[in-house]
Order: structure tokens, then C-alpha cells, then sequence
């Protein structure tokens, strides 16, 4: 086995080598201990759920146990789930898939900004008289009240979600700023008013798709282009899809 530490161990460790990676990641100091943000990301199977606490599988004959709270909804037997080791106690291992969540929220939003690509969120509370926090990807966002855009009124609903363009990331807080204006200034005003003539929320609508993404396909629908996350994809969160697209296909 390599000499990589847990802070830097890859998702995709095997269950067999758990164990050792384990001892090595309680060997470290009680300050990264308690940091949590060096915890390995590990897979497990859900085995059963009572109360307020998820049970899983991870191998090695290895109890772990999640907070029903760090799900949307209740996961059901056999499910898999990524979660954050946090702590072992008396025996069993302490996650947060919270916290994996928003490890793996926070490297979409940074292919994102790299990329040029626009982010979906939603707008979940004010900050009095300077703008707005936006959730996406399991990460809060700021969005100036200069950044608004039009349909100022709108975007005020809280819970709704809107498309926003990245312009500043701050790695070390896990936190940016994000723009609707800038978005809406960038896509061509003509083409946006006539697909807004001629779909509406709900409708069925067909598209190529131009571009293949790891958190989802664009599509290009009456020349407008638009992200099909995964999450609408499958029902399963981060299931693979890449296999299911090619660049020019048409997708319904």
C-alpha cells in the first residue's frame, strides 16, 4: 500500500484496505482529529435506520453510523452512501455525509468556475441591505443585490432556482460570489426572449446535447444552451450517465 495519507486518500479506496488506512488516520494528531475536513471519504451500504441515526456497512466487520439529519430523505436498505469518517468511538466509526456532501459539492463548483460554466442554486435567506445567500451543490453562496439582475422581485422567492455565473471562489473558507446579471448579460438577449415565446416550465422540450460535464450535459434547446444536472438524470445520487450521452445526440 502507498504511504498516502487519509487527508489525500481517493474516494475510490477499497473496503480491504480500509482497516490499515483507518489505524493510520487515528494515528494523526487530535487537532486534525477534530478538524474533520482531513477525514477519509468512504463508501458503505446502508443496513438499517432507527431513530434519528442511519446505520452502515463499511467493511472490515465495521459498524458506522450516520445522522438521519444529513439526509433529504430516508435512505432505504442495500442504498450506498459517501460519508466523511469523523471519529471511532466504543467500537464504531462516527460519519457525516453531510460533510461529503459539500466535499463533493465544492468540486463542482470549482470545475464550474473553471470552466465558465453556470451554476443552478437557490436563494435561501437575505443579508439585509447587501445581497442574498444562494445554496448550490450544498455550499452557500453570495450573491450581491448588484448582481440581482433583472426580475429583481423574482429572485427574491426564496427556494426557487435560478442559474448564476461564479465570479470569485475562496478555497480556504469554502465560500464565493455568484452573479445572475453577468449570466443573463452573457446569453444572447434576442435567442433567450424567443425560447421564453416558446416553452414554459413543464414543457417537454428536445435538445443536443454539446458538451458532457461530471455534474451533468448541456443541451442546446433553440440555440440556447442549458445544464441537465445529474441529479435530473437518475433518481440515484451521483450515478454514473457519461456512457448514456454523445456530443450531437439529441436528447428528449
Amino acid at each position: 500500500m502507498n504511504s498516502t495519507s487519509p487527508s489525500s486518500s481517493p474516494k475510490n479506496e477499497t473496503t480491504s484496505s480500509f482497516g490499515e488506512l483507518l489505524e493510520k488516520w487515528e494515528s494523526q494528531t487530535q487537532e486534525q482529529d477534530n478538524s474533520g475536513s482531513k477525514g477519509l471519504l468512504i463508501d458503505g451500504t446502508v443496513v438499517d435506520v432507527i431513530g434519528d441515526t442511519v446505520f452502515l456497512d463499511i467493511g472490515e466487520k465495521l459498524e458506522a453510523r450516520v445522522p438521519r439529519e444529513d439526509f433529504s430523505e430516508t435512505p432505504k436498505r442495500g442504498e450506498r452512501v459517501s460519508a466523511i469518517l469523523k471519529r471511532r468511538v466504543d467500537g464504531y466509526c462516527v460519519l457525516s455525509k453531510k460533510e461529503a456532501d459539500q466535499r463533493v459539492g465544492w468540486e463542482t463548483i470549482k470545475d464550474a468556475s473553471v470552466n465558465g460554466y453556470p451554476l443552478s442554486g437557490k436563494i435561501v435567506s437575505e443579508v439585509k441591505n447587501k445581497g442574498y445567500l444562494v445554496e448550490s451543490e450544498g455550499i452557500q453562496l453570495f450573491l450581491p443585490a448588484s448582481h440581482v439582475g433583472v426580475r429583481f422581485k423574482e429572485a427574491t422567492e426564496s427556494g426557487k432556482e435560478f442559474q448564476f455565473k461564479i465570479i470569485e471562489l475562496n478555497e480556504k473558507t469554502k465560500t464565493g460570489v455568484v452573479s445572475r446579471k453577468t449570466l443573463l448579460e452573457e446569453i444572447n438577449g434576442e435567442k433567450w426572449e424567443e425560447l421564453l415565446q416558446k416553452v414554459k416550465v413543464g414543457d417537454k422540450v428536445q435538445g443536443k446535447v454539446v458538451k458532457i460535464a461530471n455534474f451533468g450535459v448541456f443541451l442546446s434547446v433553440h440555440e440556447v444552451v442549458g445544464l441537465l444536472r445529474q441529479n435530473d438524470i437518475s433518481y440515484k445520487k451521483f450515478a454514473p450517465f457519461k456512457q448514456y450521452f454523445q456530443i450531437g445526440a439529441e436528447v428528449e
